[in-house]
């Protein structure tokens, strides 16, 4: 008799894209506005995207709210937080560059944004040097050069730059623009996960559950795995799903291990949806229905997933014709509906 083929584990490093500007721009104008409160729920935003500017400005907010005997709907004046001339100037180069770079309100032209971010970068901006980093390791504009990309991601890293330390950690793992070096990736990986970025969490996780550049200690993967799907990491959720059927780092449960899979299932990713399946055709931690078992299969199955494959063709001959016919206009209504009420 042919059984079904096991859980699958999505163990998949991640990356950042560049974040814009925006919120310090934001910040900077409900500032002028004298809207206090929502300038800094700007700037912190920007802040934890590596924006020194928005940083240096935050810690002068709060020295003067300690030191200020005035009431809580005062802040200090632009003149109290004004930032360094250079500093304005990279800024200045990089929202430039960034015009450029997206074609807002200007012609795009990768070539204007080079060379608005190379002087942006010189003058320190680290969102200029993490951008450049990414520029150079995805080729826009540029011909695709690691070592390039290495180098302006470590500027940006230097200075705190989570997305730097997130993709310069990546680069370590790969052995791209540096040598592979895993405890290097970890290193960084570590820095920004401090920071509370999400991949960089997950890509923590990773490192811990599989004892790449560290011990393996499945309990701290398991932590690990649950901040990234606090953050929305959808691969955490599957493969900390994959640990509570396992019992891995924690004890059995599952029934929290159909409750992560349907999370990351509903976001429509094979893995979790092939792994949904099979506890629902084994009836772990969930009423047994072979039924929804070929809907999740068939579903992973489309994606060219080769277990869901198998696994769709073996429920199927355990099946009526009329369950099968159910179980396919499921699959088409799930599918239908972005995988929204599937299950």
């Amino acid at each position: 008799m042919k059984v079904f083929i096991d859980l699958v584990t999505a163990l998949f490093l991640l990356c950042a894209t560049a974040v814009w500007a925006g919120n310090f721009e934001s910040g900077h104008l409900a500032y002028q506005k004298g809207d206090y409160p929502a300038a800094r729920f700007h700037f912190e935003r920007a802040a934890a995207n590596g924006t020194i500017s928005a940083q240096f400005i935050l810690n002068l907010m709060s020295l003067h709210e300690t030191r200020s005997t005035r009431g809580s709907h005062e802040s200090p004046t632009l003149a109290a937080v004004s930032i360094d001339k250079e500093e304005l100037e990279a800024l200045d180069l990089h929202n430039r560059g960034m015009a450029y770079d997206k074609g807002q309100g200007v012609v795009q032209s990768y070539a204007d944004a080079l060379h608005l971010y190379r002087k942006s970068a010189a003058k320190g901006s680290p969102l200029a040097q993490f951008r450049l980093g990414e520029m150079h390791q995805k080729g826009d504009g540029v011909v695709i050069n690691f070592i390039e990309s290495a180098r302006y991601y470590l500027l940006a890293a230097n200075q705190g730059n989570a997305l730097a330390q997130l993709n310069l950690g990546a680069l370590y793992n790969s052995g791209l623009g540096v040598i592979q070096d895993f405890i290097e990736a970890y290193r960084y990986f570590k820095l920004a996960a401090a920071q509370g970025n999400a991949s960089a969490l997950y890509n923590l996780g990773v490192f811990y559950h599989k004892g790449i550049g560290v011990a393996r200690d499945d309990a701290e993967a398991v932590r690990y795995y649950k901040l990234a799907v606090s953050k929305g990491i959808v691969l955490a959720a599957q493969n900390l799903g994959v640990m509570y059927t396992n019992g891995e780092g924690v004890d059995k449960d599952y029934a929290e291990a159909v409750r992560l899979f349907k999370l990351a299932a509903a976001k429509g990713h094979p893995p979790a949806q092939h792994n949904l399946a099979l506890m629902y055709a084994q009836g772990n931690g969930v009423e047994q229905s072979l039924v929804k078992a070929h809907m999740w299969w068939n579903l992973a199955a489309a994606t060219g997933n080769k277990s869901a494959l198998k696994n769709r063709g073996i429920v199927a001959n355990k099946m009526t014709s009329l369950q099968l016919e159910q179980a396919q206009g499921m699959a088409r209504d799930c599918l239908t509906n972005g995988f929204v009420g599937c299950d």
